[in-house]
């Protein structure tokens, strides 16, 4: 554990160290004339867009400009000799991982002019451009069915249902995988350790993607594993380890050949990778690595352009800030392809793919409600919904929602379209005015009205599932809790998760059961 709290000291160390010696003061002391201004736009357009799209000022606000953002883009930068003695060691180790640039992007006069212009032009705080969070309406379609404890902080990073089984998977980064009845009453355990973030039954067992630390670190602990069935005379196998910490694992033949391979999201923190995992005759698997940059979030098997080939869509939420569509070739390569993209302050935190408008095209679903560096609400933060168009993809629906890090397509009321829940993990407003769950009805023409369930602030929802828990042919939803993450909550709330803690919340839909009676 002392590793792990060093490295993160570590990082903000060198940011202080930066703050002093780069921009901090001197750039607050001095300010750019209008005709300045505009030249040092020009400059920030140019060199911040090098490596993501151009962020504008008013996306964050002056304090975190000068403290954390600026410092840390002049070391990756290249710009060493404006740095300390412990800078300039961090830049030459980041350098060797292929991270910072080799040279400086751009002469020190221009770093320091970009560093005056984002703090002169930036707002003193983002509040103002929150709207008041909108009321929402009674859900009563759902009822809560269960409230799962594993452990006594819950730091839930996977939950899902098992289809048709009435049970609960539940992977805890303390704790480990468990299997929970729904009203948390019968518990056993899977596996130990590991933090769990990804869970995929097949017939013969589970296949787990564990991501070894929450916190940002470079250390590789990151693992997949195979966990056979109960009656299967086999141990648990280890398929990979030593990996960059691992957001999303899937389960899929990716090559046609009849064998499951694995394809693995490792986000990591300034480096990590996207890869698939070739399942040989044997059962062994090797790596082939597809995107050797750091942030993939979410990946789904598609096959877009259909040509009969496995393409990938995948969530990269780092730096870049968007969907990508992978492209497999005839020869097993993958090329990219951006489908949206964002600024480097977006917060990208989920992704799904379902039909909205009926025209048999999967349409993008995502949310962002991450943060890097300060944790006040952004106003940019939500739900977004983007329409498949023959030119790309159309942004058709935003729901702002802050802190927002999970957004799942279901038809919750069985009325032939698509519904939308989502859960917040920094919710704004008091404690009586906020909600961290959010179900998002379709009026049939994308119109959306906001509801919520009353009991649903008895946890800080990361994490969720979406899957017929009792094969009833209804959508039930399972809420997964984390309570030691940054981001400011309302103290009422955070006094109340502490006191009466629930790893994980079992919503049951009660459409099918209205549905039968009428």
């Amino acid at each position: 554990m002392m590793k792990e709290l060093q490295e993160v000291g570590r990082s903000f160390f060198w940011c202080v160290l930066l703050v002093g010696g780069v921009i901090g003061a001197n750039a607050q002391r001095v300010k750019l004339s209008p005709e300045e201004l505009v030249k040092a736009e020009a400059l920030a357009k140019v060199h911040c867009a090098t490596c993501h799209a151009w962020p504008e000022p008013g996306l964050l606000d002056k304090e975190t400009w000068r403290l954390h953002v600026l410092p840390t883009m002049t070391l990756l930068g290249g710009h060493t000799n404006l740095v300390g003695s412990a800078g300039r060691d961090w830049y030459s180790e980041l350098r060797a991982k292929g991270v910072a640039l080799p040279q400086a992007l751009c002469s020190d006069a221009d770093i320091m002019s970009i560093g005056r212009y984002y703090i002169q032009s930036a707002p003193e705080s983002l509040a103002s451009e929150i709207r008041e969070t909108p009321p929402a309406g009674s859900l009563d379609s759902f009822e809560i069915a269960g409230r799962i404890l594993v452990g006594t902080s819950p730091a839930t990073y996977h939950v899902s249902i098992i289809p048709g089984g009435n049970e609960i998977l539940v992977g805890d980064g303390g704790f480990g995988l468990w299997g929970s009845s729904v009203d948390g009453s019968h518990k056993a355990r899977v596996m130990s350790g590991l933090a769990p973030v990804s869970v995929t039954p097949i017939e013969s067992g589970i296949y787990v993607g564990a991501l070894g630390e929450f916190r940002p670190t470079e250390r590789q602990l990151g693992s997949i594993h195979f966990v056979p069935r109960k009656g299967v005379q086999a141990k648990r196998r280890v398929l990979a380890d030593k990996l960059p910490r691992l957001a999303d694992l899937v389960v899929a033949d990716i090559n046609g050949d009849g064998r499951e391979d694995l394809v693995a999201a490792m986000f990591g923190f300034f480096t990590g990778r996207l890869s698939w995992f070739e399942q040989g005759k044997d059962g062994e698997f090797t790596e082939r690595v597809i995107y050797e940059k750091p942030g993939a979030v979410r990946v789904f098997v598609r096959d877009l352009n259909a040509d009969g080939r496995k393409d990938l869509v995948v969530l990269i939420a780092q730096a870049t800030e968007e969907v990508v569509h992978f492209i497999q070739d005839a020869k097993g390569g993958f090329a990219a392809e951006t489908m949206i993209r964002h600024h480097a302050a977006f917060g990208s935190s989920s992704l799904d793919l379902a039909d909205f408008n009926g025209d048999g095209l999967e349409d993008v679903l995502l949310a962002n409600g991450d943060f890097d560096f300060s944790t006040p609400p952004r106003p940019y933060h939500g739900v977004r919904l983007f329409l498949r168009t023959a030119d790309g993809y159309e942004l058709k629906y935003f729901f702002q929602f802050p802190g927002a890090y999970q957004a799942r397509a279901l038809d919750h009321d069985l009325d032939g379209d698509m519904d939308i829940a989502a859960v917040s993990l920094t919710p704004a407003g008091s404690s009586t005015s906020a909600y961290n769950f959010a179900l998002l009805e379709n009026d049939g023409s994308l119109g959306f009205r906001v509801l919520t369930k009353e009991g649903t602030l008895d946890g800080r929802w990361m994490t969720m599932d979406v899957a017929d828990l009792e094969g009833d042919g209804d959508a039930d939803i399972v809420l997964g809790s984390v309570l030691n993450v940054p981001g400011k909550v309302p103290p009422e709330m955070w006094r109340r998760w502490q006191l009466k803690p629930v790893s994980a919340m079992v919503l049951r839909n009660l459409a099918s059961d209205r549905k039968r009676k009428n």
